[in-house]
């Protein structure tokens, strides 16, 4: 246990310094890697080996117990006493928040190696590690450095380490206060939160002058917003356009994978776009801790980072946003489509697209949905996770957005409880994820299995399931409840003359408007020309992210034919 023979001196480390621990079987490949990482990341953190998973479980629960946090694991593919792989799953349970990464030769990896193969397939499908990293081959190798920044930057992200732009002060169960966190977590913007009676709570409502009109929100500039809105926050880190810019050449209305698409491929091309969100961006899949099926994306990508990032490429690209803001009617006027919004302000476009998106179903239990932000969630699993630790949770569903919500939820969570209508899971969830929760020691799914009921008062206290077989009842006291079934589009506030199927799907191309002459009509156009729908909300759409960013993607083009139209008609 203390480290491989000839392992680097650690003189001159912090005492409190982040640990990075490495685990590999062979004590001489050990010491290498440790001074190798000694040399790039000594000055900040602590490096540790071991040689067996034993000696590093027992490392990190003492690392643990003495209060010291560990930044990043690194195991072999095979250690003397285990697989690396089991072993970094494992290590969730002692230090959630620690990146994980399997180290490997290229040979392991793409030398044929039927075993080698087996190994890292398994462990990729399980999630039992962030990425795969390749061993140091060159002095300095600059690969290896990278997977080793990758992995320490996603622990910092985790643990909201560094700058901060808001200090927020409100109640841990207010569902006002969970609106906040959920916004800026999902946003990606550095933000802490504090509870009220804490010192550094009660200082900042101070410095805010009130102690009861909660949450607080304290700006890195220095400004405070009390009771602020989504919109309000979204204004003061700068995220909103104008609103004395009402007029622009494409509106898109949705900032999930779809709208996000058409917003980068709308502004590179030379539109002016403003994406137009109640939320931020992300839409649904925004609260999907681990999107494993993503082109491009062997590791996986949360859909928090996949959805910043494209926000981040569509506004260096010109497009602008509006967040916190609601779309509540749509019309023609002339040339130009019309949308209307709660605040009763009108943004102008000539042409628009609908991308709204879907949300969840709402289990319609009364005395559940009193309790929403205040222990029950619709969504939202990222945000609320590191809430969760040591408690005992449930998520409802059955599809893969439920499954995804389980597995991140087991890193903090003492127990989660996937609770299903239907007798299986298999048919409603992708393969990796079933596979991931039979693996996993702190899932447990219940099958043909609905809650009826709630209690608790401030916030939640626990929930009544029903055997949908049986017709039993057990009461079942949890923290927490995470619901992500079904979907119901987005579609309530258009106009009539929008046609919509008997769910609420957009109508688009010839089912829109089968008698249409126009050839300019395009298969996303609907039966309002100028508009057009994409990703979850138009019917008939592949409901995954990829087939959403296709369709917001080619949408741009059609429309550029509907604006071409418009130009001849003009000439003509």
């Amino acid at each position: 246990m203390e480290g491989a023979p000839g392992s680097p001196s650690h003189a001159g480390i912090r005492p409190s310094a982040p640990v990075l621990l490495v685990v590999l079987a062979d004590a001489g490949r050990l010491a290498g890697v440790q001074a190798v990482l000694q040399r790039r990341f000594g000055s900040d953190y602590e490096v540790l080996g071991d040689t067996t998973s034993a000696d590093g479980s027992a490392r990190l629960s003492e690392l643990t117990a003495a209060g010291r946090e560990t930044a990043l694991i690194i195991a072999g593919r095979r250690l003397a006493d285990a697989l690396g792989s089991d072993f970094l799953a494992d290590a969730i349970t002692v230090t959630p928040g620690a990146s994980r990464g399997l180290l490997v030769d290229w040979a392991e990896a793409w030398g044929g190696d039927p075993e080698a193969t087996s190994d890292l397939i398994r462990g990729s499908v399980l999630g039992q590690f962030d990425r795969l990293v390749f061993a140091p081959t060159a002095d300095p190798d600059e690969q290896f450095f990278g997977g080793i920044s990758e992995l320490l930057d996603l622990w910092a992200r985790r643990r909201h380490s560094g700058f901060e732009a808001v200090q927020v002060v409100g109640e841990r169960w207010s569902a006002e206060t969970h609106a906040l966190r959920d916004m800026l977590e999902r946003s990606s913007i550095p933000a802490v939160f504090h509870e009220p009676g804490s010192s550094e709570g009660q200082r900042l409502l101070r410095q805010a002058g009130t102690e009861t009109q909660l949450p607080v929100a304290v700006f890195h500039d220095g400004l405070i917003l009390v009771q602020p809105t989504v919109s309000d926050v979204a204004m003061a880190v700068g995220a909103n356009a104008e609103p004395a810019d009402t007029r622009y050449d494409l509106v898109v209305i949705g900032a999930g994978p779809a709208g996000l698409a058409a917003a980068v491929y709308g502004a590179s091309e030379g539109l002016g776009v403003l994406v137009i969100d109640h939320d931020t961006h992300g839409g649904q899949a925004g609260t999907s801790s681990l999107i494993r099926n993503y082109l491009g994306f062997p590791s996986g990508i949360s859909g928090q980072e996949l959805a910043g990032r494209a926000y981040r490429q569509a506004y260096f690209l010109g497009a602008k946003f509006l967040f916190g803001r609601r779309a509540v009617g749509l019309r023609a006027d002339g040339e130009d489509r019309v949308v209307a919004l709660e605040d009763e302000n009108e943004i102008r476009g000539r042409a628009v697209i609908l991308a709204t998106g879907v949300e969840y179903r709402r289990l319609g239990v009364a005395r559940l949905e009193r309790l929403v932000g205040r222990g029950v969630y619709y969504g939202a699993a990222t945000s609320e996770a590191p809430a969760m630790r040591g408690e005992d949770v449930i998520v409802v569903g059955g599809a893969n957005s439920a499954g995804q919500a389980a597995i991140y939820l087991s890193r903090f969570a003492r127990s989660v409880t996937l609770v299903v209508r239907g007798s299986s899971i298999r048919e409603t969830m992708s393969e990796y994820l079933v596979r991931a929760i039979g693996a996993s020691r702190t899932v447990a799914v219940l099958t043909s299995t609905e809650i009826i009921d709630a209690r608790g008062d401030q916030r939640l206290a626990g929930v009544t399931l029903r055997d949908a077989t049986t017709g039993l009842t057990e009461e079942r006291s949890v923290t927490a409840v995470f619901i992500l079934i079904g979907a119901i589009p987005r579609t309530d506030w258009l106009p009539r003359q929008i046609r919509r199927d008997d769910h609420g799907f957009v109508l688009t191309g010839g089912d829109a408007s089968p008698s249409r002459s126009r050839p300019q009509g395009s298969p996303a156009e609907t039966s309002l020309a100028g508009v057009f729908a994409v990703g979850d909300a138009r019917a008939g759409s592949t409901k995954r992210v990829a087939s959403a960013v296709g369709e917001g993607s080619v949408a741009v083009r059609y429309v550029h034919d509907y604006l071409a139209h418009l130009a001849e008609d003009t000439t003509t």
